[in-house]
């Protein structure tokens, strides 16, 4: 790293501009032939148009993978019933006394940040725990809640989403970029259950549109 700079002015492209061609004067690199990698931001991209423009991989897997996602939310209400029932079960998990004592792995809870990526590790750490879970909510008198956890939609979705995770923390720490793995994986798990189908069919449709494009744009 170079600079990490803080700066009181707003962020509009012609600030953010200023500082890029101070920064670049200050390394003596050219003015308008020097890669600058960005996210999608709108000031930002204007910021940079005058220089060489190269999207930041990680950021646009993420794009691709969250657009997916919820692609495939919009269309699957099983899938979108579970995504809504399993941060209220694990909500109920931590609130009641000494339950999470009895798990195998603690259950995860999702997060605003990349909400694909802790959905994926909430529904691992549920379904990891799930024989557990069932017979500590028997125990507890809250059989209801055991029937809204469909044990195979939950696997088939962990499975899906897991190496989405890997490659995502390796392109993150490796710099390195791998479309390729994406599609591949996609394209493995195409002839599963529909759910998997119309998963598959959605998340290949995105990558090549945002994630594919992105990268070979420059080749």
């Amino acid at each position: 790293m170079y600079k990490c700079e803080f700066t009181p002015e707003q962020r509009t492209a012609e600030n953010i501009r200023k500082l890029i061609d101070c920064n670049l004067e200050e390394l003596r690199f050219d003015l308008t032939d020097t890669p600058c990698t960005t996210d999608k931001g709108s000031n930002i991209s204007c910021s940079i148009f005058k220089y060489d423009p190269v999207d930041c991989a990680c950021h646009q897997l993420n794009t691709a993978i969250d657009t997916a996602w919820k692609t495939v939310l919009s269309l699957n209400k099983e899938l979108s019933d579970l995504d809504k029932f399993c941060p209220d079960l694990v909500s109920h998990a931590k609130r009641t006394s000494n339950l999470l004592s009895h798990l195998l792995t603690s259950l995860k809870h999702g997060v605003k940040t990349r909400p694909w990526r802790s959905l994926s590790r909430m529904f691992s750490s549920i379904a990891a725990s799930r024989e557990v879970l069932v017979h500590e909510l028997k125990t507890r008198k809250k059989e209801h809640l055991i029937p809204c956890i469909d044990v195979d939609l939950l696997n088939d979705t962990v499975a899906f989403l897991s190496p989405f995770l890997s490659l995502f923390d390796m392109l993150t720490y490796q710099r390195c970029r791998m479309p390729c793995q994406c599609i591949t994986h996609c394209t493995m798990h195409g002839n599963r259950t529909q759910m998997m189908q119309t998963t598959c069919h959605s998340f290949l449709r995105v990558l090549n549109l945002k994630y594919w494009t992105s990268l070979t744009r420059r080749v």
